[in-house]
């Protein structure tokens, strides 16, 4: 399972996220959209061009199906990490 986590340098939500996902002992990619152009396109192309704030997780699964959540949502995300 391959996790990314896109955020701003600034948000509390985002994280609130990463912090649960290091006390749960699991691994992401971290993506900080306001850093760079680079950032900000990798993170249009992972929302499909919709504007989104973040955070937003991208979950490659295993299986090669692909989960993508938008805010903290830990109960979508616990069933996705699954």
């Amino acid at each position: 399972m391959d996790i990314t986590i896109f955020s701003t340098s600034i948000c509390a939500i985002c994280h609130a996220e990463m912090k649960w996902f290091d006390k749960k002992g699991i691994g992401y990619n971290h993506v900080v959209v306001d850093e760079s152009d680079e950032a900000m396109d990798q993170f249009m192309k992972a929302t499909d061009g919709m504007i989104q704030s973040p955070p937003f997780t991208v979950i490659n699964k295993e299986d090669g199906s692909v989960v993508k959540i938008a805010g903290f949502d830990q109960k979508k995300l616990l069933l996705a990490i699954a």
